[in-house]
């Protein structure tokens, strides 16, 4: 999905939620593991993910870039 932003005014009411899930459905579908990247410190999101049966990954996930 890449990143999802919902305004604060239409937050906890399933606009997240809902693209989330149907997502995940789609690609276990078609055979393919569904997975997020979350900052550990994100709560709001890591519950997000938990919400479809998201589990987290006792796994740690280094971002390279190359500055300059």
């Amino acid at each position: 999905m890449g990143l999802l932003c919902v305004f604060p005014a239409y937050r906890r009411r399933g606009f997240g939620a809902a693209p989330e899930k149907r997502l995940i459905a789609w690609k276990t579908e078609r055979g393919c593991v569904p997975f997020g990247q979350v900052e550990k410190d994100n709560l709001a999101s890591l519950r997000l993910q938990e919400k479809p049966g998201l589990t987290r990954s006792e796994n740690r996930i280094v971002r390279m870039r190359r500055e300059g």
